[in-house]
C-alpha cells in the first residue's frame, strides 16, 4: 500500500507532464482558425497558423542568406564546360550548313579548309563572346532571383494542412521527444514530491 500510495505521484506527475507537452505540441497547430472564448472573449490560434506569414518570411530570408545564395548556386555552374558545349554545337550546325551550302566543284581539300578555317574562327570569338554573355547573364539573374522571396511565396501558398504536414514530416522524432520528455520530468518530479511528503510525515 505504501508503495502504491509512493508511486501515484510519480506516476500522475510523468501523466500529466506527457499530457502537457503533447497539448504544448498540438498548439503549434491547433486551432487552424482563430477561435474566441465565449465570455472572455479571448481569441486563441495555433502558433504556426497565427505566425505563417512571419514563418515564411523567416525560412526564406534562411534559405537566400544561409542556405541556399543565389551566388552559391550560380557558382556551381561549369561555365568553362557550358560554354565549350555550346561552341561545339554552334560549330557543327555551322560545320553541316557548310557542307551542304559549298559547291561540290570545290575540290574536297580546300571545301575542308574552308569549313576548318570558320571552325577555327567561331571557336576563337565565340569564347570570349559568350564569356561576356555569361557574366552578363550571371549579374541579370542575381538581380532578377530571390531565392528567399520564392521559398516565402511557396510556403505562403501552403494551406495550414500541408504546412502542419511539412513540420511534421521533418522534425516528427523531434517532437515526439518532447512528448516523451513531459513524462520523464514529471515522473522524476512526482519522485521528488513523494520523498518530500514521506519525510514530512
Amino acid at each position: 500500500m505504501e508503495i502504491a500510495l509512493f508511486m501515484s505521484g510519480p506516476v500522475i506527475g510523468a501523466l500529466i507532464g506527457w499530457l502537457t507537452n503533447l497539448l504544448a505540441v498540438r498548439m503549434l497547430f491547433h486551432p487552424r482558425e482563430p477561435v474566441v472564448i465565449p465570455g472572455l472573449g479571448w481569441q486563441i490560434q495555433g502558433l504556426i497558423p497565427k505566425r505563417k506569414a512571419d514563418f515564411a518570411h523567416s525560412v526564406g530570408k534562411a534559405v537566400s542568406e544561409e542556405l541556399l545564395p543565389i551566388e552559391h548556386v550560380l557558382g556551381r555552374i561549369d561555365q568553362k564546360q557550358y560554354q565549350l558545349d555550346i561552341l561545339s554545337s554552334v560549330v557543327t550546325y555551322i560545320d553541316d550548313k557548310l557542307h551542304a551550302l559549298l559547291p561540290t566543284l570545290i575540290p574536297s581539300s580546300l571545301r575542308n579548309r574552308i569549313r576548318d578555317v570558320i571552325a577555327d574562327w567561331i571557336t576563337r570569338e565565340g569564347q570570349s563572346l559568350l564569356e561576356d554573355a555569361f557574366q552578363r547573364g550571371v549579374s541579370k539573374l542575381q538581380a532578377e532571383i530571390d531565392i528567399g522571396q520564392m521559398v516565402e511565396e511557396q510556403i505562403l501558398s501552403f494551406d495550414t494542412l500541408q504546412l502542419e504536414q511539412l513540420v511534421i514530416a521533418t522534425a516528427r522524432k523531434e517532437l515526439r521527444h518532447i512528448e516523451l520528455l513531459g513524462g520523464v520530468l514529471g515522473f522524476f518530479i512526482g519522485i521528488v514530491q513523494s520523498l518530500l511528503l514521506a519525510l514530512l510525515r
